[in-house]
C-alpha cells in the first residue's frame, strides 16, 4: 500500500497528465479514461474541494427547490453528483467523455441520463431550455471543456437558470482559451445570453491552489 506522501505525489503528476499541452482533449480523455479506477483515491490525497464547492453554490441558487433539473457536466466520476445528492437534489444528469471515468459514476447510481460525449465538438443531446442548472468542478483547463462550447450550454438552460463553473483559478488563462475564459464570458455576456450573477476566489481548490467560482444566469 502506497505511503500518503506518495499517493499525493502519483496525484499531481496524474492530473499534470491531463493538462499536459498539446495532447487535446481527445488526449486528455484518454488518459482519465486509464486512471478513472484511482481517480476518486487520487483527488482525496490530493486534497480536491471542487465538488463540494460547486454543490453547495447550486443549494445557494436553489433556495431549497429540491425539484430542480440539474446537469453536470465532465462529470468524471461523478463527485459532484455524490456532493448534491449529499444535500438533498436527485434530478441530475451528467456528461462527460472519458468513458472510464462514467463507468465509475454509473456505479453510483446518483444520475438519470449519462452521456459519454466531448462537450463542444457538437450539440449536447438535450432540448433547449431542459435544466435549471447546469454545474461543473475542475472542467475549465488546458485540454477540457472549450469555451465555445458554452454558446450550447447556454442553450439548454431555462431562462433565469444558472451555469456554475468551478475550477482552479489560474486555468482561465490556459493557453486553451487563447486570450482567456473570462474574456469570452464577458463577449457572451455582451450579446444578451446572460449576466455575470458572481465571481469568487476561494482559497485551496486542490491542495493550496485557489479556486475560481463563475456564476452565469441565462437570459
Amino acid at each position: 500500500m502506497s505511503e500518503p506522501s506518495d499517493l499525493r505525489q502519483k496525484a499531481i503528476d496524474v492530473v499534470n497528465q491531463y493538462i499536459e499541452p498539446g495532447i487535446g482533449a481527445e488526449g486528455s480523455a484518454q488518459r482519465y479514461s486509464e486512471t478513472g479506477t484511482k481517480y476518486d483515491e487520487y483527488m482525496v490525497a490530493y486534497e480536491y474541494s471542487g465538488p463540494r464547492r460547486a454543490a453547495e453554490t447550486v443549494a445557494d441558487l436553489a433556495k431549497g427547490n429540491f425539484d430542480v433539473k440539474i446537469l453536470d457536466i465532465g462529470a468524471g466520476t461523478g463527485l459532484v453528483g455524490v456532493e448534491l445528492v449529499k444535500l438533498g437534489y436527485k434530478n441530475i444528469d451528467a456528461v462527460d467523455a472519458a468513458e472510464g471515468m462514467l463507468n465509475v459514476a454509473k456505479e453510483r447510481n446518483i444520475y438519470g441520463k449519462i452521456v459519454c460525449q466531448f462537450i463542444g465538438n457538437e450539440n449536447l443531446p438535450f432540448e433547449d431550455r431542459t435544466y435549471d442548472f447546469i454545474v461543473s468542478s475542475g472542467a475549465m483547463q488546458e485540454n477540457h471543456i472549450p469555451r465555445e462550447a458554452f454558446r450550447d450550454l447556454i442553450r439548454v438552460v431555462k431562462p433565469g437558470g444558472y451555469i456554475v463553473s468551478v475550477f482552479r483559478a489560474i486555468a482561465a488563462n490556459a493557453q486553451w482559451y487563447k486570450e482567456g475564459l473570462e474574456v469570452y464570458f464577458a463577449q457572451l455576456e455582451k450579446e444578451g445570453l446572460w449576466k455575470l450573477h458572481n465571481r469568487e476566489i476561494f482559497p485551496r481548490f486542490v491542495s493550496d491552489k485557489d479556486g475560481l467560482t463563475l456564476v452565469y444566469q441565462v437570459l
